[in-house]
């Protein structure tokens, strides 16, 4: 059987699923139900003794898609409330738990204080928020522009460095997508001593309107809104982006998250470089057992194709992501290698690209390809429910 245990940032983990920074641990009870549902490390609710000034007292709400949603709010734990929780945590199982919290925005004291209280509390590792505001730019008159730690490199440096000096414990720093420059942003947490970078953080949205009510909120209990967090699957591409990057360019073990739905997209993340991923949409959408499911899933993976343990796979995909300049194209003609298939199909790979695509016909109720006008695009192959096309290089 494949160990599926990791080393990540100097603390081990009985496997490599971690549970998001989310109200999924704002609780003992969610923790207890996550930790016997098979989580290799918890991250706790953001913890702050900086009462956010929209959001504090207020749960969040949701607006659900198909597999995945938009949140306003969320209430974050207080510093009292959270070192309790990890007391608790810690006196009752025996998994990691990250403490995931924020200071008093650059202020380097507040957040080292903070840190150590944390520390002494019982966490095994910190995860630095740096999604908090900050400040607002002069002269912004709008209301909506707000800059963050993960926004601005020096600043965020400063902080992590404080925070560094203050405690004995692995610091993680979670970033911030919405950041210009976020190679600029890792590079500052590097110099300044971090031990691991935590990625993606929630997109910033808004998540629709109610046409049907002229233009009022979808979220049920508000009568207006901001702009919101978009989580789920969507975010996955975004955040394979990020991983692979951050893989390719800085000697730092990486946490994972964001669009993190299945066990295949997990396996993808450590190929792709990180050493542990983060769970989060995929609970509050398919309930615990997404969490069984990726965690049994991953190990039946290894045990497939003869790995003995995660650190096998943990980067093996970087070979393949290469600079532009570096890349090779193939030209591809789409060849129908099952004609049976086709027979009683209703033809999805026409109708599916008949916007586009001049080379696929239906002749004699058996589509046909025109290789002359077939450009390669690979549409047809991915719309064919039957696995009747192939792309065939020339």
């Amino acid at each position: 059987m494949a160990d599926l245990s990791v080393e990540f940032a100097g603390v081990v983990f009985k496997n490599p699923v971690l549970i998001a920074c989310s109200s999924l641990g704002n609780h003992i009870t969610k923790l207890r139900r996550l930790a016997e549902a098979g989580a290799g490390g918890v991250i706790t609710k953001l913890i702050s003794g900086v009462r956010g000034p929209i959001f504090a007292g207020h749960d969040f709400q949701a607006v659900v898609f198909d597999d995945s949603w938009s949140v306003f709010g969320d209430q974050r734990l207080g510093l009292e409330q959270g070192m309790e929780l990890i007391k608790e945590a810690k006196k009752e199982f025996e998994i990691p738990v990250i403490a995931n919290f924020a200071g008093e925005k650059d202020n380097e004291d507040n957040w080292a204080e903070t840190a150590v209280a944390l520390q002494e509390a019982g966490a095994d590792m910190l995860e630095m928020d740096t999604h908090p505001p900050v400040f607002k730019p002069e002269g912004d008159a709008s209301g909506f522009r707000v800059i963050s730690l993960g926004h601005a490199p020096t600043l965020l440096g400063k902080v992590v460095k404080a925070v560094k000096q203050a405690v004995d414990i692995p610091v993680m720093v979670k970033l911030d997508t919405k950041a210009a420059d976020n190679m600029a942003v890792v590079e500052a947490c590097v110099q300044s001593g971090a031990d691991a970078i935590s990625l993606i953080n929630a997109m910033r949205c808004l998540a629709g309107i109610d046409i049907t009510k002229g233009g009022r909120p979808l979220y049920l209990g508000l009568d207006k809104q901001y702009f919101s967090a978009y989580m789920g699957a969507a975010l996955n591409p975004v955040a394979l982006l990020y991983t692979a990057l951050l893989a390719k360019s800085v000697d730092l073990p990486l946490s994972s998250g964001g669009g993190v739905m299945s066990w295949e997209n997990a396996v993808q993340r450590l190929m792709l470089g990180a050493t542990t991923v983060q769970l989060c949409s995929a609970l509050y959408l398919h309930g615990l057992e997404a969490l069984t499911d990726c965690v049994r899933g991953i190990e039946s993976y290894l045990n497939e194709y003869g790995y003995d343990d995660c650190s096998e796979i943990i980067g093996q995909a970087l070979e393949h992501i290469v600079p532009m300049e570096q890349l090779v194209f193939h030209d591809l003609k789409a060849v129908i290698v099952d004609e049976e298939k086709c027979l009683d199909c209703e033809g999805p790979c026409i109708k599916r690209t008949s916007a586009t695509c001049l080379a696929l016909t239906r002749e004699d109720s058996i589509p046909s390809i025109n290789l002359d006008q077939c450009t390669g695009c690979s549409l047809c192959y991915w719309f064919c429910p039957y696995e009747a096309i192939e792309m065939e290089r020339e």
